[in-house]
């Protein structure tokens, strides 16, 4: 369904962003750990939830629109899941994104209208990060990267189990 109308289109990406300092592996779970993506609406039938994963492995799916399951879901994902994707924050140079990809000099690739966007956000050693990414911004440093990581949180959690 994410295919359908743009909500799964990519473009592809000429550079990635520089990271602040060298990435290292993160072996243990954060006690404060917290990830999210946020699915927007677009124009046509993409479909409208939020996942929200804990330190534990806990994921609350809330469904909202063009989805199997309105309404609240859960299940869990193990220990090691939660440290493939905290790694793939890291190996991403999450922290180094802008906070939005929207409209602007950003896409330079152009940017379209009536694309979904993603939202994802982490927190864990006390240090916060969310990034919006508007579909239609398009070329912007990472752009691959950023949507390698949406993909990757969604079938971590087999979010199809609840949107398909």
């Amino acid at each position: 369904m994410l295919g359908l109308m743009g909500c799964g289109s990519q473009a592809v990406s000429k550079a990635t962003p520089q990271p602040s300092a060298v990435p290292t592996r993160i072996q243990q779970v954060p006690a404060d750990l917290e990830i999210t993506i946020r699915r927007s609406m677009c124009y046509g039938t993409c479909p409208v939830y939020e996942v929200t994963i804990d330190h534990t492995g806990k994921v609350v799916y809330e469904g909202k629109d063009f989805v199997k399951i309105v309404g609240q879901a859960e299940t869990n994902i193990s220990n090691e899941q939660l440290l493939t994707l905290i790694n793939a924050f890291v190996e991403r140079n999450y922290w180094d994104y802008q906070a939005s990809y929207n409209e602007g000099p950003e896409c330079v690739g152009g940017s379209a209208t009536d694309n979904p966007g993603a939202a994802t956000s982490i927190t864990m050693n006390g240090k916060s990060k969310a990034v919006w990414h508007y579909y239609g911004c398009r070329g912007f440093a990472g752009e691959d990267g950023l949507f390698a990581l949406e993909k990757l949180i969604d079938t971590t959690v087999n979010v199809k189990q609840w949107t398909d």
